[in-house]
């Protein structure tokens, strides 16, 4: 595949100018993805209306795409494997209830040695500051169920400043975060380093006491 693009440059256009491909039968089968490129390329997108033209079409599912980029930037910031961090349906079966009938399916763990030490939700939401009550249900559910005194919840919107929820006949703390998705890149990067470091005590406060 490299050799084929070795004679193969970057070129930058104006989204205006993005020129139009010529379509024969050796290229044709790259007709849907390339125009598809080329709306996105150029700020466009098709009206969803009646007619007779066909246009290629893309979905987002932006909760699930959050969810991976926190957790795939919180795990190259902590410099742990996919195993010591996995994926939702990849971690260590949880369950809520004792005979193991209520499966649950955290964004965020930490795995060591085959205990948690960390766990954690991702909701792409826009949040006040304390977060939404079914939200806070289902990260007490967590703690719960694992044994943790901390959980984290982590929202695409809200103040810069975390909340935290001690909960009511428990040693448990519920915290809230939120990530600002209009920063840049880099200051993007910075929020999940702040983060990261929110992850690694809440991580030291699980660990057994020696």
């Amino acid at each position: 595949m490299l050799e084929t693009l070795q004679n193969v440059s970057a070129v930058t256009y104006r989204p205006n100018q993005i020129p139009h491909v010529v379509w024969t039968r050796l290229n044709t089968h790259y007709q849907a993805a390339v125009e598809l490129s080329r709306l996105l390329l150029t700020l466009h997108t098709p009206d969803l209306i009646g007619g007779s033209h066909h246009t290629s079409g893309l979905t987002i599912d932006m909760a699930a795409l959050f969810e991976q980029f926190v957790r795939e930037a919180l795990r190259e910031a902590l410099h742990l494997s996919s195993g010591e961090f996995p994926d939702a349906h990849a971690c260590k079966p949880l369950h809520l209830d004792n005979a193991c009938q209520v499966r649950l399916f955290p964004d965020l763990s930490l795995w060591i040695e085959g205990r948690c030490h960390f766990i954690g939700d991702v909701k792409y939401k826009r949040d006040t500051g304390g977060g939404h009550n079914d939200d806070l249900y289902q990260l007490l559910a967590y703690s719960t169920a694992i044994r943790l005194p901390e959980a984290t919840l982590i929202y695409a919107q809200g103040p810069p400043s975390p909340h935290i929820h001690n909960v009511v006949g428990k040693d448990v703390r519920l915290k809230i975060h939120h990530v600002d998705l209009a920063k840049p890149p880099s200051e993007l990067l910075e929020q999940i380093q702040i983060l990261a470091e929110e992850v690694k005590t809440a991580a030291a406060l699980a660990l057994p006491t020696r």
